[in-house]
């Protein structure tokens, strides 16, 4: 099989370097888990806001949980 140039191809066909970059992000998430840091601190900070938003309505409108 013969490809011409402009033929079939690109840059999408996988970078070793984007394989390895991204294969790295991976095992970071399952050793550090930020997900569920997240769903720990998430609760703590909304508890703050809030309270930051009950002294000073004018200045914080919106908490979102």
């Amino acid at each position: 099989m013969t490809i011409l140039a402009g033929g079939l191809g690109g840059t999408y066909g996988g970078s070793p370097i984007a394989c390895a970059a991204a294969l790295a992000v991976l095992e970071i998430i399952e050793e550090e888990k930020p997900i569920e840091c997240a769903n720990q601190i998430g609760p703590l900070l909304y508890e703050r806001l809030t309270a930051l938003q009950a002294k000073n309505p004018s200045l914080i409108s919106d908490v979102r949980n």
